[in-house]
């Protein structure tokens, strides 16, 4: 009749409508019967794996994954088979043999009777979302490596005083077993950390005013409350509109040099005292005779004129 031949042209311009959705959509298509053989890509699917459709259909899904990848393949496939719809990212092996990272969306095909008979999946290609992620990570680890491995303290800070995080260098300057404990325990840097609390406020004036401070010392208290000496480095960290949002720096311990210096300013203070305080006559001469100092018992010899 004519009602059923309209129907059934209808029907056809829909499955041709539709065919051509499929088969020029951006997205990878990909249907699979029970045991996951291939019964259907369409041409952007393939494409992505580098094959033409005909290669792939009848071929299991796992000829398209790496080795280490069929046990996930399996567990993903029982999901299926319970009814259970998902997404996640999987890994894909293309005809050339190097690697198609791709975002999937995967549905259960069920029966009238609910029997599992297939799964229908989109895949799209996210290989270079992949390789930016791996190659941000891998910077990452880098940079936590030297952080973590650094000589100097690593830190950074709030305007009001708190730590945010510091690097196993700062902790152990400051005396605590790790990293958080030094962050949990510390509340206040200025009234905890800084020996004197001026260094604090001139401190704070330099990263006002400069946005930065290099080279400030100041002297430190650790956790069992001795003193060290640290030379700062810090720079405030502000957003687009200008407003402070942390400190971030480093701090070297120098109180090993400060007591070095200390020790030489006591050492030449003990000699220039013996020196000026000597009964006897001390100098010093070129080989060419010319004085190049003398203390005051030699300036008293009856003849000797002070240089």
């Amino acid at each position: 009749s004519s009602d059923h031949s309209g129907i059934e042209e209808a029907l056809g311009r829909d499955e041709v409508r539709y065919r051509r959705i499929v088969d020029t959509a951006y997205e990878g298509i990909w249907v699979l019967d029970a045991p996951y053989y291939t019964t259907f890509v369409n041409s952007r699917m393939a494409e992505m794996l580098g094959y033409a459709p005909d290669e792939v259909l009848g071929k299991n899904m796992g000829f398209f994954l790496f080795e280490e990848d069929l046990a996930d393949l399996d567990k993903k496939a029982g999901r299926r088979r319970q009814g259970i719809a998902e997404q996640y990212d999987r890994r894909l092996r293309r005809k050339d043999m190097t690697t198609l990272w791709t975002h999937v969306s995967a549905t259960p095909i069920l029966d009238k009777e609910g029997f599992f008979q297939g799964s229908f999946a989109m895949f799209t290609d996210i290989s270079e979302r992949k390789v930016a992620e791996e190659a941000l990570l891998r910077s990452e680890l880098k940079y936590r490596s030297i952080v973590e491995n650094a000589v100097e303290g690593i830190f950074q800070s709030t305007p009001d005083g708190r730590l945010i995080t510091v690097n196993p260098a700062m902790a152990r300057i400051f005396g605590y077993r790790s990293t958080e404990e030094m962050v949990a325990s510390v509340s206040s840097i200025g009234q905890e950390l800084y020996a004197n609390a001026e260094d604090r406020k001139s401190f704070e004036y330099l990263l006002e005013h400069d946005g930065m401070a290099g080279g400030f010392e100041a002297q430190f208290v650790r956790k069992d409350h001795t003193f060290l000496w640290g030379s700062l480095n810090v720079r405030a960290i502000k957003d687009d509109g200008g407003n402070l949002l942390r400190y971030e720096g480093t701090l070297e311990d120098i109180t090993a040099r400060k007591k070095a210096e200390e020790d030489l300013t006591t050492s030449e203070e003990k000699y220039r005292n013996i020196f000026e305080n000597a009964l006897e006559g001390i100098f010093q001469v070129t080989p060419d005779g010319r004085y190049l100092s003398a203390n005051p018992a030699l300036a008293k010899i009856p003849g000797f004129t002070s240089p």
